[in-house]
């Protein structure tokens, strides 16, 4: 039986992807190829989740650009990304990344939003879907 590796998650670029989409795409890489941690508080357990939580941080920062990389060591700074926990890099990144856009702005961009010529009704409903989400719209997404 063979154990490669299957699938490629590809290089993280901010400007091209959110850190949350690339973390689902990352999640799913690891899934995939059985990198998950395992349940329980035995010891063999807990070095097993631990293996596992360093080999999944040892995967991302391989797969970004060196500039990302560069941001990435600044805002974990003075430690160094392979001392810092997988989940505490993503809530930097993301939070450097993506910011919280303000609810009022983005209330106002929904309402300004027109269907323009030649979209399609989906297409519309798409964007404004995607408008939505940081307007406070969730009971009427659905």
């Amino acid at each position: 039986m063979t154990t490669g590796i299957i699938g490629v998650v590809g290089q993280y670029d901010h400007v091209k992807e959110t850190l949350v989409s690339y973390t689902e795409r990352l999640e799913m890489f690891f899934l995939a190829n059985n990198i998950l941690e395992v349940a329980g508080n035995s010891e063999e357990q807990i070095a097993a989740r631990k293996a596992v939580s360093e080999r999944k941080k040892a995967i991302f920062p391989s797969e970004v650009s060196p500039e990302t990389y560069a941001v990435m060591s600044n805002l974990v700074a003075p430690a160094k990304p392979k001392d810092i926990v997988l989940e505490e890099i993503f809530k930097k990144m993301n939070s450097h990344f993506n910011p919280s856009p303000s609810e009022i702005s983005e209330s106002f961009h929904f309402g300004k939003r027109d269907q323009t010529a030649g979209e399609s009704v989906n297409d519309y409903i798409l964007v404004l879907k995607k408008l939505s989400i940081h307007s406070n719209f969730d009971q009427y997404l659905n």
